[in-house]
C-alpha cells in the first residue's frame, strides 16, 4: 500500500532547528500557493479582525471559516416566463444582476449551464452571462444575508398561514349564517298571512 505524503509542516515544527533549515518540496509550495491564492476576497462579517484587516488591504483572507460565504437564491421579484418573453434583449441584459443565475439545461444537447433571464426566441447565453460576469458579487447572496431573508420568509409564511386559519374560520361562520337564514326563509307550503291559500 502506498501512502501519500500529506502537505509539509509550518516552517520550525518539522525540525528542531531555529530558524527552519528545511527545504520545502516546490509541489507543495506550489499547492499551498494556489489554495492561498483561491481564497476569497470578501471577509463574513463574523470575520476575524485579522482577515477583516487583510481583505481591507486588497488580500485574501487568512483563515477559511472567514471567508464569505455566498448562496444561490432567486429572488422573490425574479421576473416570471411571460414577462421575460416581452421584454427585448437588452432589457434582460439590464436587469439587476441577482436575476443572473445559473440555470441547468438538461434537455439540450449538449447540456449546459444557461442563464435564466438571457435568452431569447432561438438564442441563450451560457452562464456566466455578460452581467454576471460584470456585476459577479451581487449575483450570489451572502451566507449572512440568506440567512435574514430566509428568517423573513418564514415569518411571512407564518403570518399568511395564520392569515389562511383566520379566513377558513370566518368562511365556516359565514356558511353557518347563511345555511341558518336558508332553513329559516319561508317556502311557499308555509301558511303565510296575507296570501290566499
Amino acid at each position: 500500500m502506498t501512502e501519500t505524503a500529506g502537505p509539509p509542516l509550518a516552517p520550525g515544527a518539522c525540525c528542531d532547528t531555529s530558524p527552519c533549515t528545511c527545504q520545502r518540496d516546490p509541489f507543495w509550495q506550489q499547492q499551498i500557493d494556489e489554495h492561498v491564492a483561491s481564497r476569497g476576497r470578501h471577509a463574513d462579517p463574523s470575520a476575524c479582525g485579522t482577515c477583516r484587516a487583510l481583505v481591507t488591504a486588497g488580500k485574501p483572507v487568512e483563515d477559511d471559516e472567514c471567508a464569505q460565504r455566498a448562496m444561490l437564491i432567486q429572488p422573490p421579484d425574479m421576473p416570471c416566463w411571460e414577462i421575460l418573453i416581452e421584454m427585448t434583449e437588452q432589457e434582460k441584459k439590464d436587469l439587476p444582476a441577482r436575476f443572473h443565475l445559473p440555470v441547468f439545461e438538461s434537455l439540450g444537447k449538449p447540456n449546459a449551464w444557461l442563464c435564466a433571464v438571457c435568452w431569447g426566441d432561438g438564442w441563450s447565453s451560457c452562464w456566466p452571462c455578460a452581467t454576471a460576469t460584470k456585476h459577479g458579487t451581487q449575483v450570489f447572496t451572502p451566507d449572512h444575508e440568506a440567512g435574514a431573508a430566509l428568517a423573513e420568509a418564514r415569518a411571512k409564511l407564518e403570518i399568511a398561514e395564520r392569515r389562511n386559519r383566520e379566513l377558513a374560520a370566518t368562511l365556516a361562520e359565514r356558511d353557518e349564517q347563511i345555511a341558518g337564514l336558508l332553513a329559516a326563509e319561508p317556502t311557499l307550503d308555509d301558511d303565510q298571512p296575507g296570501v290566499p291559500a
